[in-house]
């Protein structure tokens, strides 16, 4: 398995455990899920001769008409994110976690041609492998 699909798997299991919030890693689809996928990441630092630390920022996506709701199940993540310390998150057997910052707070991003309202928020997780 690549460290990037790991990762992604580890956040959705943690999440659904940790905060009962349902994630999905297919599509953005029903009122109250949030959808999450991996953005373009980069090399932070390259040691010589041995593993890089990656920043795999990942967006968390929800849709709905009741925006405090929307901004509440963004904000548990990212502020759950943000407070656990780098030796809490689970160990990965591709990388090691190196820690996280949000990269964007939870906000109001656009709406759907049906109408519907999207809020997103956008995390940095760094990775060595």
């Amino acid at each position: 398995m690549e460290p990037q699909k790991e990762l992604m798997l580890m956040l959705k299991t943690l999440i659904e455990e940790k905060l009962d919030l349902p994630i999905s890693l297919e599509e953005l689809s029903a009122d109250g899920e949030v959808y999450a996928e991996l953005g373009a990441g980069y090399t932070e630092k390259k040691y010589r001769n041995g593993p890089a630390l990656i920043v795999c920022p990942v967006m968390f996506l929800t849709i709905g008409a009741d925006e405090p709701a929307c901004i509440d199940r963004l904000g548990k993540i990212t502020n759950y994110l943000k407070r656990t310390p780098a030796r809490a998150m689970p160990k990965g057997s591709t990388y090691s976690w190196r820690g996280c910052t949000v990269a964007a707070e939870p906000n109001k991003i656009g709406r759907r041609e049906d109408g519907q309202v999207l809020y997103s928020c956008i995390v940095n997780c760094k990775i060595c492998f």
